[in-house]
Formats: C-alpha cells, sequence, structure tokens
C-alpha cells in the first residue's frame, strides 16, 4: 500500500515527537526519493543536521530547499526561519551571511537580521 505525502509527514512529525529521529530521516529520504527536492523534506532533513551541529549539511538542504520552494513558488518563510537558526546556532551572522551567499532581497535579509537579532535575546543568557 503506498502512503500519501500527508501520512508520509505525520509519521514522521510522529517520530520526531518520540525522539525516533532515525524513522523520521528515513521518511524524509523516501519523500526525496519519490518526490526529489521536496522543501519540507530537505527541510526535516536540515533540522537532523543542526541538531548534529553539521551547519554544512544543514545549510547545503536549506539552500536547496529554498531553490525548490522558490522553483515550486511555494512559501519560505519556514525554511528563511530555520536558517536562521543554523546561522544563530553555527555563531555567523546570519543577515551578512545569507546577504553574501545567497543573493536574496534586501527586505529578506533585513527580516532575516531582525530574527537573529530577537533569536540573540531569547537565547541570552541574561533573559533566562
Amino acid at each position: 500500500m503506498q502512503m500519501t505525502l500527508k501520512d508520509a509527514f505525520a509519521r514522521a512529525f510522529d517520530a520526531e515527537r518520540r525522539g525516533d529521529a532515525r524513522t523520521a530521516r528515513s521518511i524524509y529520504d523516501d519523500v526525496l526519493a519519490a518526490i526529489p527536492e521536496h522543501p519540507g523534506a530537505l527541510l526535516g532533513i536540515a533540522r537532523h543536521a543542526r541538531a548534529a551541529h553539521d551547519y554544512a549539511a544543514a545549510r547545503d538542504a536549506l539552500d536547496r530547499a529554498i531553490a525548490s520552494a522558490k522553483a515550486m513558488t511555494l512559501p519560505a518563510e519556514e525554511l528563511w526561519v530555520e536558517r536562521a537558526l543554523v546561522e544563530f546556532a553555527a555563531g555567523d551572522r546570519a543577515a551578512a551571511h545569507l546577504r553574501q551567499r545567497l543573493g536574496e532581497p534586501h527586505r529578506a535579509a533585513a527580516a532575516i537580521s531582525d530574527a537573529h537579532r530577537l533569536l540573540a535575546e531569547f537565547f541570552s543568557p541574561e533573559s533566562w
């Protein structure tokens, strides 16, 4: 029996909630095998890479996801938020990095800069 895309993501999210990253990653890989460059599957993979502190792999998956979302005219806001989280976790300056590497419009970089500032405030030990 074939699984729908909705069912596949529901199973992946359930695996994530249970802490079963291996099963979730396997599902994301299956989605990519069926639908190459699927932005949602790439986002899931990027989140796993960030959790493993593999920021280069996370950036690569997100670059692909953003390009794919753009080609499919799908919203990319969640991808950009994850990109900011990756850059924050990596210790990079998110807005400058995005402007340099991705050439996105200034307003996107400004939004990421705002997100980075908010994340820095939220994760700063002084705010706890």
